[in-house]
């Protein structure tokens, strides 16, 4: 399971580093890493090349790579409890779980990102 958080319709998507700002305004722990932010979407770009994707798919993910912030937010840095995601330029944020337990343990964490940032959750 895993969800999505995403401006309402009509609502334009806010920066990464906008985003970054209004997270660690919100929780006591957050770490955001630019580095892994360009690993993650270059992982990304390889699997879609793999795969033999659009050219137009592989581009839009491209063209994010030097903006991609990899962040990790919770109240505790020795909590299990913690969300990881990755923010991309006009994209929305997927948040995925290690488990069941994970995301119903989590789910105050998603609503107080969801909050911070004016968006809205979507189950995927």
């Amino acid at each position: 399971m895993a969800h999505i958080l995403s401006p309402p319709d009509g609502v334009a998507f806010l920066d990464p580093e906008e985003v970054a700002r209004r997270l660690k305004d919100e929780f006591d722990y957050t770490a955001i890493d630019r580095d892994e932010g360009a690993d993650v979407v270059g992982a990304i770009v390889a699997k879609l090349v793999e795969l033999d994707a659009p050219q137009e798919v592989i581009d839009f993910q491209l063209a994010s790579q030097d903006r991609a912030l990899q962040i990790v937010v919770s109240d505790d840095s020795n909590s299990d409890d913690y969300l990881q995601f990755t923010v991309k330029p006009n994209n929305g944020i997927f948040i995925g779980y290690f488990s069941y337990d994970h995301q119903q343990a989590t789910r105050p964490l998603l609503e107080r990102c969801a909050c911070a940032l004016g968006y809205k959750i979507t189950l995927l």
